[in-house]
Protein backbone atom coordinates (compact mmCIF):
# COMPACT_ATOMS: atom_id res chain seq x y z
CA UNK A 1 0.00 0.00 0.00
CA UNK A 2 1.51 3.21 -1.19
CA UNK A 3 2.06 5.63 2.00
CA UNK A 4 1.79 9.48 1.47
CA UNK A 5 4.13 11.89 3.15
CA UNK A 6 4.86 15.57 3.80
CA UNK A 7 8.17 17.08 3.09
CA UNK A 8 9.37 20.41 4.52
CA UNK A 9 12.74 21.65 3.22
CA UNK A 10 13.94 24.66 5.30
CA UNK A 11 16.91 26.43 4.18
CA UNK A 12 19.06 28.65 5.61
CA UNK A 13 22.00 30.96 6.07
CA UNK A 14 23.57 31.70 9.43
CA UNK A 15 23.58 35.67 8.37
CA UNK A 16 20.68 37.90 8.73
CA UNK A 17 19.84 38.80 5.28
CA UNK A 18 16.25 37.40 3.18
CA UNK A 19 16.82 36.56 -0.34
CA UNK A 20 14.52 38.09 -2.89
CA UNK A 21 13.97 35.26 -5.81
CA UNK A 22 10.17 34.95 -6.90
CA UNK A 23 9.14 32.38 -9.41
CA UNK A 24 5.86 32.96 -10.88
CA UNK A 25 5.57 29.70 -12.48
CA UNK A 26 3.14 27.62 -14.67
CA UNK A 27 3.17 23.83 -16.48
CA UNK A 28 2.03 24.68 -19.58
CA UNK A 29 3.71 25.78 -22.37
CA UNK A 30 3.94 27.72 -25.24
CA UNK A 31 5.98 28.26 -28.55
CA UNK A 32 4.55 32.12 -28.68
CA UNK A 33 6.19 33.41 -25.93
CA UNK A 34 9.46 35.50 -24.63
CA UNK A 35 11.01 35.21 -28.08
CA UNK A 36 8.06 33.87 -30.14
CA UNK A 37 8.79 31.66 -33.53
CA UNK A 38 8.76 34.01 -36.32
CA UNK A 39 10.92 36.65 -37.79
CA UNK A 40 10.09 39.49 -35.03
CA UNK A 41 8.10 38.94 -31.36
CA UNK A 42 6.73 41.79 -29.28
CA UNK A 43 4.43 41.23 -25.61
CA UNK A 44 3.40 42.79 -22.32
CA UNK A 45 2.73 40.88 -19.17
CA UNK A 46 1.09 41.79 -16.10
CA UNK A 47 2.19 40.36 -12.58
CA UNK A 48 -0.05 41.47 -10.24
CA UNK A 49 1.48 42.89 -6.65
CA UNK A 50 0.15 39.63 -4.42
CA UNK A 51 1.76 37.03 -6.80
CA UNK A 52 5.19 39.01 -6.63
CA UNK A 53 5.19 39.43 -3.13
CA UNK A 54 4.11 43.11 -1.45
CA UNK A 55 7.31 44.14 -0.16
CA UNK A 56 9.40 42.59 -2.64
CA UNK A 57 11.68 44.92 -4.88
CA UNK A 58 10.49 47.85 -3.50
CA UNK A 59 13.38 48.75 -1.94
CA UNK A 60 16.02 45.94 -3.44
CA UNK A 61 15.67 46.33 -7.11
CA UNK A 62 15.17 43.90 -9.69
CA UNK A 63 18.72 42.70 -10.97
CA UNK A 64 18.08 39.48 -12.76
CA UNK A 65 14.86 38.21 -14.73
CA UNK A 66 14.98 34.35 -16.03
CA UNK A 67 12.72 32.37 -17.89
CA UNK A 68 11.87 28.63 -18.15
CA UNK A 69 13.09 27.50 -21.65
CA UNK A 70 10.97 23.80 -21.94
CA UNK A 71 12.67 23.36 -25.12
CA UNK A 72 15.45 24.29 -27.26
CA UNK A 73 15.51 25.07 -31.25
CA UNK A 74 16.88 26.93 -34.12
CA UNK A 75 19.24 30.45 -33.11
CA UNK A 76 19.09 30.24 -29.76
CA UNK A 77 21.53 33.21 -29.25
CA UNK A 78 18.56 36.13 -29.92
CA UNK A 79 20.18 39.53 -30.54
CA UNK A 80 18.15 42.68 -30.43
CA UNK A 81 16.23 41.25 -27.72
CA UNK A 82 14.43 44.28 -25.17
CA UNK A 83 12.67 44.03 -21.45
CA UNK A 84 11.10 47.27 -20.40
CA UNK A 85 9.14 47.53 -17.00
CA UNK A 86 6.92 49.34 -15.33
CA UNK A 87 4.12 49.88 -12.53
CA UNK A 88 0.75 50.17 -13.07
CA UNK A 89 -2.63 50.18 -10.74
CA UNK A 90 -3.35 47.73 -8.79
CA UNK A 91 -6.62 46.94 -10.48
CA UNK A 92 -5.09 46.80 -13.56
CA UNK A 93 -5.18 42.80 -14.47
CA UNK A 94 -6.02 41.80 -17.43
CA UNK A 95 -5.62 43.17 -21.35
CA UNK A 96 -7.49 43.23 -24.18
CA UNK A 97 -6.15 43.13 -27.95
CA UNK A 98 -4.78 46.25 -29.56
CA UNK A 99 -1.75 48.45 -30.32
CA UNK A 100 0.98 49.06 -27.34
CA UNK A 101 3.15 51.89 -26.29
CA UNK A 102 6.28 52.91 -24.76
CA UNK A 103 4.61 55.07 -22.29
CA UNK A 104 5.90 54.96 -19.01
CA UNK A 105 7.91 52.12 -19.35
CA UNK A 106 11.71 51.75 -18.09
CA UNK A 107 14.38 50.05 -20.62
CA UNK A 108 15.84 47.22 -18.13
CA UNK A 109 17.69 45.11 -20.70
CA UNK A 110 18.70 45.89 -24.51
CA UNK A 111 21.23 42.82 -25.63
CA UNK A 112 21.28 39.10 -26.63
CA UNK A 113 18.96 36.94 -24.85
CA UNK A 114 20.92 32.57 -24.66
CA UNK A 115 17.83 30.87 -25.07
CA UNK A 116 20.12 27.69 -23.75
CA UNK A 117 20.56 25.43 -22.14
CA UNK A 118 16.90 23.93 -21.58
CA UNK A 119 15.96 25.11 -17.55
CA UNK A 120 16.19 28.85 -15.99
CA UNK A 121 17.84 31.10 -18.89
CA UNK A 122 17.71 35.08 -18.38
CA UNK A 123 19.56 38.60 -18.49
CA UNK A 124 21.39 40.82 -15.84
CA UNK A 125 19.43 43.83 -16.16
CA UNK A 126 21.54 46.96 -17.05
CA UNK A 127 19.32 48.86 -15.48
CA UNK A 128 17.76 47.36 -12.20
CA UNK A 129 14.21 48.09 -11.40
CA UNK A 130 12.33 49.04 -8.13
CA UNK A 131 8.72 48.17 -7.53
CA UNK A 132 6.58 50.66 -6.45
CA UNK A 133 4.96 49.47 -3.23
CA UNK A 134 0.57 48.24 -4.02
CA UNK A 135 1.43 48.41 -7.30
CA UNK A 136 1.41 45.59 -10.18
CA UNK A 137 4.05 44.74 -12.19
CA UNK A 138 4.16 45.20 -16.36
CA UNK A 139 6.81 43.97 -18.39
CA UNK A 140 7.33 44.36 -22.05
CA UNK A 141 9.19 41.92 -24.32
CA UNK A 142 10.66 42.93 -27.78
CA UNK A 143 12.65 41.54 -30.19
CA UNK A 144 13.82 43.17 -33.55
CA UNK A 145 16.13 40.44 -34.69
CA UNK A 146 14.20 39.38 -37.97
CA UNK A 147 14.90 35.89 -37.56
CA UNK A 148 12.61 32.47 -37.03
CA UNK A 149 13.26 31.09 -33.66
CA UNK A 150 11.32 27.99 -34.46
CA UNK A 151 10.97 24.89 -31.74
CA UNK A 152 11.75 26.96 -28.49
CA UNK A 153 9.17 26.17 -25.81
CA UNK A 154 8.86 28.37 -22.53
CA UNK A 155 6.80 27.78 -19.81
CA UNK A 156 3.83 29.67 -19.44
CA UNK A 157 1.69 31.14 -16.60
CA UNK A 158 -1.84 30.98 -17.64
CA UNK A 159 -3.93 33.43 -16.03
CA UNK A 160 -2.64 34.92 -12.66
CA UNK A 161 -2.55 33.23 -9.61
CA UNK A 162 -6.52 34.43 -8.93
CA UNK A 163 -7.88 33.85 -12.22
CA UNK A 164 -6.60 31.24 -14.90
CA UNK A 165 -8.98 32.98 -17.26
CA UNK A 166 -7.32 36.29 -17.01
CA UNK A 167 -5.83 37.08 -20.37
CA UNK A 168 -3.34 38.41 -18.34
CA UNK A 169 -0.87 38.99 -21.70
CA UNK A 170 -0.73 39.82 -25.32
CA UNK A 171 1.67 38.90 -27.92
CA UNK A 172 2.68 40.03 -31.41
CA UNK A 173 4.62 37.49 -33.95
CA UNK A 174 5.24 38.37 -37.21
CA UNK A 175 7.09 39.06 -40.26
CA UNK A 176 6.83 42.76 -39.75
CA UNK A 177 9.13 44.87 -37.26
CA UNK A 178 6.69 45.37 -34.49
CA UNK A 179 6.01 49.71 -33.86
CA UNK A 180 4.69 51.60 -30.53
CA UNK A 181 1.55 53.08 -31.67
CA UNK A 182 1.22 50.33 -34.74
CA UNK A 183 1.66 46.77 -33.71
CA UNK A 184 -1.65 45.34 -32.65
CA UNK A 185 -0.84 42.78 -29.80
CA UNK A 186 -3.81 39.99 -29.54
CA UNK A 187 -4.76 38.94 -25.94
CA UNK A 188 -3.99 35.64 -23.99
CA UNK A 189 -4.10 34.05 -21.32
CA UNK A 190 -0.80 32.27 -21.93
CA UNK A 191 1.89 34.41 -19.93
CA UNK A 192 4.96 33.32 -19.77
CA UNK A 193 6.60 31.91 -16.44
CA UNK A 194 9.27 34.30 -14.82
CA UNK A 195 11.77 34.73 -12.18
CA UNK A 196 12.82 37.80 -10.41
CA UNK A 197 15.77 37.98 -8.49
CA UNK A 198 17.90 40.23 -6.39
CA UNK A 199 21.55 39.11 -5.85
CA UNK A 200 22.47 39.47 -2.02
CA UNK A 201 25.95 39.77 -0.71
CA UNK A 202 25.15 36.25 0.73
CA UNK A 203 22.61 34.29 -0.30
CA UNK A 204 21.68 30.24 -0.71
CA UNK A 205 18.70 28.05 -1.65
CA UNK A 206 17.46 24.66 -2.44
CA UNK A 207 17.81 24.41 -6.06
CA UNK A 208 17.04 20.57 -6.23
CA UNK A 209 15.52 17.58 -4.13
CA UNK A 210 16.42 14.10 -5.02
CA UNK A 211 15.42 10.64 -4.22
CA UNK A 212 12.00 11.70 -3.43
CA UNK A 213 9.57 9.08 -4.61
CA UNK A 214 5.83 8.63 -3.33
CA UNK A 215 5.78 4.36 -3.22
CA UNK A 216 6.94 1.62 -0.96
CA UNK A 217 9.72 1.63 0.72
CA UNK A 218 11.55 -1.48 3.06
CA UNK A 219 14.65 0.05 3.69
CA UNK A 220 16.17 3.02 5.24
CA UNK A 221 15.85 5.72 2.47
CA UNK A 222 18.65 8.83 1.64
CA UNK A 223 17.45 12.43 0.16
CA UNK A 224 19.45 14.48 -0.81
CA UNK A 225 19.08 18.22 -1.07
CA UNK A 226 21.40 20.79 -3.50
CA UNK A 227 22.23 23.87 -2.28
CA UNK A 228 23.25 27.01 -4.83
CA UNK A 229 25.46 29.73 -4.07
CA UNK A 230 22.62 32.74 -5.33
CA UNK A 231 25.08 35.00 -3.93
CA UNK A 232 27.87 37.51 -4.87
CA UNK A 233 30.10 36.43 -2.37
CA UNK A 234 31.49 32.86 -1.00
CA UNK A 235 29.51 31.10 1.66
CA UNK A 236 31.57 29.59 4.06
CA UNK A 237 31.55 25.88 5.31
CA UNK A 238 28.83 25.06 7.83
CA UNK A 239 27.08 28.99 6.94
CA UNK A 240 24.34 27.18 4.99
CA UNK A 241 22.17 25.03 6.92
CA UNK A 242 19.58 22.84 5.56
CA UNK A 243 16.61 21.18 7.73
CA UNK A 244 14.64 17.94 6.32
CA UNK A 245 11.82 17.03 8.27
CA UNK A 246 9.35 14.48 6.98
CA UNK A 247 5.61 14.22 9.14
CA UNK A 248 3.67 11.01 8.93
CA UNK A 249 3.69 7.85 10.33
CA UNK A 250 7.56 7.91 10.79
CA UNK A 251 8.36 11.03 11.42
CA UNK A 252 12.13 12.84 10.88
CA UNK A 253 13.97 15.65 11.88
CA UNK A 254 18.06 16.60 10.98
CA UNK A 255 19.66 19.75 10.22
CA UNK A 256 22.86 19.71 8.12
CA UNK A 257 25.42 22.22 6.72
CA UNK A 258 27.55 22.71 3.91
CA UNK A 259 31.20 21.00 4.47
CA UNK A 260 32.48 23.07 1.76
CA UNK A 261 32.96 26.36 0.26
CA UNK A 262 30.39 27.75 -1.90
CA UNK A 263 31.51 29.82 -4.56
CA UNK A 264 28.75 31.99 -6.56
CA UNK A 265 27.16 30.29 -8.80
CA UNK A 266 28.32 26.75 -7.39
CA UNK A 267 26.55 23.81 -5.59
CA UNK A 268 26.89 21.46 -2.83
CA UNK A 269 24.91 18.38 -2.48
CA UNK A 270 23.60 17.45 1.35
CA UNK A 271 22.58 13.82 1.51
CA UNK A 272 20.47 12.65 4.89
CA UNK A 273 20.67 9.32 5.41
CA UNK A 274 18.90 6.53 7.47
CA UNK A 275 14.89 8.14 6.88
CA UNK A 276 12.54 5.88 7.18
CA UNK A 277 9.89 5.85 4.95
CA UNK A 278 7.96 1.85 5.31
Amino acid sequence: MKKLYNLVILSFLCFAVKAQTVNIFGFSTSGNIVVGGSSYHASESIYTNAEIGASNYTVNAIEQINFFLQAEGLSPAISNFRIRMKNIPSTTTTFTSGTYSLNGYTTVFNGTLNATPVGLVGVTLTTPFVRTAGSNLQVLIERTDNVAHTGIVFYSAIGNATDAAATSTRRYNGTTNPNPGTTNLTASVFRPAIQFVHKFPIDAAVTDISGLNITCFDAPQTLSVEVTNDGLNNIAAGAAAVTLEITGANSFTSTLSNANVIAPGATEIISFSGINLS
